[in-house]
């Protein structure tokens, strides 16, 4: 763990000995944090919950042109408000159709709804993630499988497992990201929807990523 000057790492030390122990993170693996394991550590990255998001068709959400649900995820530094209020600031002004939801306690069936009718759909990560790159959250897995188009933040694990997806850590750019999409042929939006939910689907759900662990 990157957490290692503050802990005790004995128990580190014992788990290197076990034979049936196989190590795995989320993240990407990097020296820098993972330099007291001794045996190889597997990326398994976050997934899309095909089986449990069932999205319908909301006359209501297709007037967005753009959507995003999430939380504050203060971390005691509120890190991650200042980074979402200077991003929604910008498209406050940008005369875009915003379905913009944070802490909006939305029921299950109306994240999947909204972020499946609006056009696209907006990607936020956390202050660490930006910072160190080497993991993306669900919310990434989660709007490519159901909308297929995503405009996001930079971090570099998205940017290495769909490095055609575009993104910025500048709001100004993330705005006209997003009006480059929108302005493009309806038909290769939709192209680009379908290749993204295909690829969401045959290869990061869930179920795939058991399938990687049980091989482990």
């Amino acid at each position: 763990p990157n957490f290692t000057n503050i802990l005790d790492t004995k128990w580190i030390t014992e788990l290197n000995k076990l034979d049936n122990v196989v190590y795995w993170t989320f993240a990407d693996v990097t020296p820098e944090y993972y330099h007291l394991w001794q045996k190889p550590i597997h990326t398994i990255p976050l997934a899309f919950d095909n089986l449990g998001y069932k999205p319908n068709i909301n006359s209501k959400f297709q007037q967005f042109d753009i959507s995003f649900v999430g939380g504050w995820a203060n971390n005691g530094f509120d890190e991650k408000r200042k980074i979402i209020i200077d991003i929604f600031s910008k498209f406050k002004d940008s005369g875009l159709k915003c379905g913009f939801f944070v802490n909006k306690n939305l029921t299950h069936q109306q994240e999947c709804d909204l972020l499946m009718n609006s056009k696209l759909t907006l990607n936020i990560h956390d202050a660490y993630q930006r910072s160190l790159g080497l993991d993306t959250n669900e919310r990434t897995f989660k709007s490519l499988g159901l909308n297929g188009a995503l405009v996001s933040d930079t971090v570099g694990q998205l940017s290495h497992l769909f490095p055609e997806i575009k993104t910025s850590l500048d709001a100004n750019e993330i705005v006209e990201i997003t009006r480059d999409l929108l302005n493009l042929n309806p038909s290769d939006l939709e192209e680009i929807k379908s290749k993204n939910k295909d690829d969401i689907l045959a290869n990061h759900c869930y179920t795939n990523r058991i399938q990687e662990l049980v091989k482990l």
